[in-house]
């Protein structure tokens, strides 16, 4: 899994392999994506496509960003877990709750509710660019992948 959760960094944008703690936040990602279960109505893939693209939107693959006022942690910008900077595995695994909860919560907008809220025009704008990309850097890779 890490060598395709690679193939999506590289599948993002040409400088995304040489940010941040690209190294391991896609290790991270690797594991968790491995032993947890997809998210729903997803494959491990795009699992994996999802949590790349939202680490590089919302950090630059970065653990030790805070934003949102400092409510943010981690690469994933969780909020409330200051000690999730210190732990990528837990970061990702934390994100992937709160993102199987606005799945569920915003069916519609499935990434509306972690954005920012279920009904609110940005986050809906920002679940549906984001899937929308994780959707093209997920073929991109799998593309690369096949001989």
């Amino acid at each position: 899994m890490l060598s395709f959760v690679l193939a999506l960094v590289g599948a993002l944008h040409p400088q995304a392999r040489h940010v941040g703690d690209v190294g391991v936040v896609s290790r991270a990602i690797a594991q968790v994506v491995s032993e947890e279960e997809p998210l729903p109505s997803t494959t491990r893939e795009r699992t994996a496509a999802i949590l790349v693209v939202m680490a590089w939107h919302e950090s630059r693959f970065s653990m030790g960003v805070v934003g949102d006022n400092g409510r943010a942690f981690c690469a994933l910008q969780v909020h409330g877990a200051p000690s999730l900077a210190k732990s990528p595995v837990a970061c990702i695994r934390t994100a992937m709750r709160h993102m199987r909860a606005s799945m569920r919560s915003c069916p519609d907008a499935p990434l509306a509710a972690y954005a920012g809220g279920c009904k609110s025009p940005p986050a809906r704008a920002i679940s549906a660019a984001r899937l929308r990309e994780a959707e093209i850097v997920e073929a991109v890779a799998l593309a690369a992948a096949r001989p």
